[in-house]
Parts: C-alpha cells; structure tokens; sequence
C-alpha cells in the first residue's frame, strides 16, 4: 500500500512539473510572438506617419499654389 502511495505522489510531482514546463514554453512562445508583432506593428505605424505628413505636405503645397476657382454664371 505504502509503494502505490509513493508511485502516486511521484506522478502527481512529474505532472506538476510537465504542467508547470509547458506552460512556461508556451508563455515564452507567446512573449516572443508579441514581440515580433509589436515590431511589425510599430513598422506598420511609422509608415503611416510618413505618408501622413507627405499628404500634409502635398495639400499645404496645393493649397498655396492654386487659385480659388472661379465661377461662372452661364444662366
């Protein structure tokens, strides 16, 4: 009886500690993904942010180099 105790409390220590191994590669796995995806995404935003302030820049430069239209009323 006392050996099927000991076998028991043994596999319930190795379970725990397949659990606690598993979990542990998993979050390490996930951590490396987020990292790798908020690069990317900080990539994705610094684009943005460069066309942002190049159609800024475009739409200032067209505003200052063009004259308002004129109308005509033909009716």
């Amino acid at each position: 009886m006392a050996a099927l105790v000991a076998t028991l409390a043994n596999f319930g220590v190795e379970w725990n500690r397949r659990n606690c191994l598993t979990t542990r590669f998993a979050n390490e796995k996930q951590t490396a993904w987020l990292r790798q995806e908020n690069a990317r995404l900080k990539r994705v935003n610094e684009t943005l942010a460069e066309i942002d302030a190049k159609y800024d820049a475009l739409r200032r430069k067209s505003a200052t180099n063009s004259t308002p239209p004129t109308t005509t009323d033909e009716h």
